[in-house]
C-alpha cells in the first residue's frame, strides 16, 4: 500500500474540517431563515384574517342598517353625511 505524505494528511483533515464547518453553518443559517420566514408568514396571515374579519363586520353592519332603515349607512365622519 502506498504511503500518504504528512502534508497531504494535514490538507485532507483541514479540508474535512472546513467542509464540516461550512455544512454546519449552512444548516444553522437555513434553519434560522426558515424560522423567521414562518414567523413572518404567521404574523401576516393573522393580520390578513383580522382585516378580513373587520371588513366582514363593517359589511354586516351596513347590511343590517340598510335592511332596518332602507338606506345605506353613511358614517357621520363621511363628507356625504348631511346633518339634519
Amino acid at each position: 500500500m502506498r504511503k500518504i505524505r504528512l502534508r497531504t494528511k494535514f490538507l485532507l483533515s483541514l479540508l474535512a474540517i472546513s467542509g464540516g464547518l461550512t455544512a454546519a453553518t449552512l444548516f444553522i443559517v437555513s434553519y434560522s431563515v426558515q424560522k423567521r420566514v414562518r414567523a413572518s408568514l404567521r404574523e401576516d396571515l393573522r393580520n390578513s384574517v383580522n382585516t378580513h374579519e373587520s371588513f366582514e363586520r363593517q359589511r354586516d353592519f351596513k347590511l343590517v342598517h340598510k335592511n332596518k332603515y332602507g338606506q345605506d349607512y353613511v358614517p357621520p365622519s363621511s363628507p356625504a353625511y348631511s346633518h339634519p
